[in-house]
C-alpha cells in the first residue's frame, strides 16, 4: 500500500491517497493460503469478484476561522482515507461470510439427507441379523 499525500494550502486543504490496497482476498491469502483460496473457489462458484476498490481518499479542509496546519491535515486525510479503507474491507469480509452461511446451510442439509438415509439402511439391515 502507498500512502501520498498533497497539501493544497491555497485551498487550506490536505488529500491523503491510499493506493495499491489489499482486498480482502489478497489479506486473507497473505495469512492463509488455504482461505485465500478458498475465497477464490466462492467468487467463482457465486460467480462474482467480492474485490472492491484499491485506492481510498480523504480530505481535510480547513473551515471557519481555522489556522490550516499541514501535520494536522495529513493526520486527518490519512485518517478518513484509512476509516473508508477499513469500513471496505469489513464489507468484503461480510460478503463472503453470507456467501459461506448459504454454503454451510446447503451442506448441513446434505449431510443430514445422507445420515437419514444411513440410520434408515442400518435399520433395514437389523432385520437381516
Amino acid at each position: 500500500m502507498q500512502k501520498k499525500f498533497i497539501e493544497e494550502a491555497e485551498n487550506q486543504c490536505v488529500i491523503a491517497i491510499m493506493k495499491d490496497c489489499n482486498t480482502a482476498k489478497d489479506e486473507t491469502r497473505e495469512t492463509n493460503p488455504k482461505t485465500g483460496s478458498v475465497l477464490d473457489m466462492l467468487d467463482m462458484a457465486f460467480g462474482q469478484d467480492t474485490a472492491a476498490n484499491t485506492t481510498y481518499k480523504g480530505v481535510a479542509k480547513c473551515s471557519g476561522g481555522d489556522i490550516f496546519k499541514p501535520e494536522t491535515g495529513r493526520v486527518i486525510a490519512g485518517q478518513k482515507a484509512s476509516h473508508k479503507y477499513h469500513k471496505s474491507m469489513a464489507k468484503q469480509y461480510n460478503r463472503y461470510i453470507a456467501m459461506l452461511e448459504d454454503t454451510v446451510t446447503v451442506l448441513e442439509q446434505l449431510r443430514n439427507i445422507h445420515i437419514k438415509k444411513s440410520l434408515n439402511i442400518e435399520e433395514n439391515l437389523k432385520k437381516y441379523s
